[in-house]
């Protein structure tokens, strides 16, 4: 089994032959429509058939190996990011993270709620045992609870929010609940995935 980064390293090691063909197919390319259009010029009709046939082949090759290049970048991406590059899915069905933009930082918001009251008088050991309960939470649980709990929006709201029911909320918010309880009744990283 082969990790992200030895991954990369092998795409990237296996672009580098075909974007050499593919700059090749380009200069290729550009040198046929120069002669082309000389050709044309001089009306050299017969001369400028052959160019254009070469510009044509040389054009596709290039055009085939670009989104063989595109598609394997955009590969590489992902890997390194460990995320799909940019927002392909509606604002509805994005993730957190692609959402954050337009809700402000969550975690902020949730802090901002409990910094007056609760947070001040926690030691930095608290917070990380704090942190660490949130972490066995998945990305949609941890959404929904910091909503309800940290930003003290309504199950209706939160629900409007990720575009699920409010049913569902309820069900993200009892098994965090779960999962929390487990980790303060037997001490130890419990998951429910």
């Amino acid at each position: 089994m082969k990790f992200a980064d030895e991954l990369v390293k092998e795409y990237t090691d296996d672009l580098k032959p075909i974007k050499a063909v593919y700059n090749y197919y380009r200069e290729q390319r550009n040198i046929c429509l120069i002669l082309l259009k000389e050709c044309e010029e001089e009306q050299e009709w017969e001369l400028s058939i052959e160019f254009r046939n070469d510009y044509q082949y040389y054009k596709a090759r290039a055009k085939e190996l670009g989104s063989i290049i595109s598609s394997s970048e955009y590969s590489i991406q992902w890997l390194l990011d460990a995320k799909e590059p940019g927002n392909r899915r509606e604002i509805g069905r994005r993730s957190r993270y692609q959402r954050t933009e337009l809700w402000g930082e969550i975690e902020a918001a949730a802090l901002k709620n409990y910094r007056d009251s609760d947070l001040e008088s926690l030691t930095t050991e608290d917070k990380k045992m704090l942190e660490e309960i949130l972490s066995c939470l998945s990305a949609r649980e941890y959404e929904a609870y910091v909503s309800i709990f940290g930003k003290g929006n309504s199950y209706q709201e939160t629900a409007n929010f990720m575009s699920i029911s409010k049913s569902t909320v309820q069900t993200l918010i009892n098994r965090s609940n779960k999962k929390i309880e487990g980790i303060l009744v037997y001490g130890a990283k419990i998951t429910f995935f």
